[in-house]
């Protein structure tokens, strides 16, 4: 019960950024943010004992995964994972900024975290981006992040 739940909060946190996408960009982009990251710490959980979806040290790594490992990753889904995830934490952090760390108007603003929606859907919930989250384990061991 309580992964089936883990594995519903990335996909609600998914939700959440769709819904609110139009009322809150800064909203929407840490969904959309934490989503990823709550869906790739899923799956690890169901891979290794000591990985709790909801812990900031866990959060932390798999962060350090996604920013770092699928950066130099031969595999070009991973490396647009990693792109992606970039992306959305640039909007993101520069909104929590007051928009003071790029020239981005809000209309780029909101084209691109619509396009990010879509983008995140295909790159982390199809079938195939979670046939490719699930080999993240064996290739990159929770231990060594």
């Amino acid at each position: 019960m309580k992964l089936h739940l883990i594995l519903t909060l990335g996909i609600i946190r998914l939700s959440l950024a769709m819904k609110i996408k139009r009322s809150s960009i800064i909203e929407c982009s840490i969904y959309l943010a934490e989503s990823m990251i709550t869906h790739v710490a899923y799956v690890y959980s169901k891979v290794e004992r000591n990985v709790e979806v909801g812990e900031l040290t866990v959060r932390d790594n798999i962060k350090r995964l996604i920013n770092s490992y699928l950066q130099t990753n031969s595999n070009e889904h991973y490396q647009k994972m990693h792109n992606l995830y970039k992306e959305v934490s640039k909007i993101r952090n520069n909104i929590a900024h007051a928009g003071f760390l790029t020239k981005d108007n809000s209309e780029d603003v909101i084209t691109k975290t619509n396009q990010f929606i879509k983008e995140t859907e295909k790159l982390f919930f199809s079938s195939n981006g979670n046939r490719l989250i699930k080999k993240l384990p064996r290739e990159y061991p929770y231990y060594k992040l």
